[in-house]
């Protein structure tokens, strides 16, 4: 018996690659049907990354991709340990890969890279990922 193939991710609403100063912290608006843009206000934005973890902002939720775990619109679909608080670095220094549920149902995956400076303290964000069309 052959396996069924792989579920293809419905059609990409927005996505983007955001990178900005650790000190400043990224305020990531991520329902813009564009592209995914810093707004430097809590209340508009759908992730929130900071020196002390990563939550989701704005009635959005968010939930850890382990490492065994493919970041994809199946696996944040599925995803029932969604939380309102934040996921703090302990353990993931380097960074970490979330998925998002927004306020507006959508779903979408952000892997969260951190660079250090020579001294080991967080030195800058990046940010990238998909927010995915709602399907039917």
């Amino acid at each position: 018996m052959t396996p069924s193939p792989a579920e293809p991710d419905p059609d990409s609403y927005s996505s983007g690659k955001v990178s900005l100063s650790a000190g400043i912290g990224i305020t990531l608006n991520i329902e813009s049907q564009r592209s995914w843009f810093t707004t430097g206000v809590e209340s508009l934005s759908e992730i929130l990354v900071t020196r002390n973890g990563v939550s989701g902002g704005n009635g959005s939720v968010i939930a850890l991709v382990a490492p065994e775990e493919t970041p994809n619109y199946k696996t944040c679909r599925n995803k029932t340990t969604y939380v309102g608080v934040p996921l703090t670095w302990d353990q993931k220094s380097s960074g970490m890969t979330v998925c998002v549920r927004t306020s507006k149902n959508r779903v979408g995956v952000a892997t969260i890279i951190v660079t250090r400076d020579r001294d080991g303290e967080m030195d800058r964000f990046e940010v990238a990922g998909t927010l995915w069309k709602p399907t039917a």
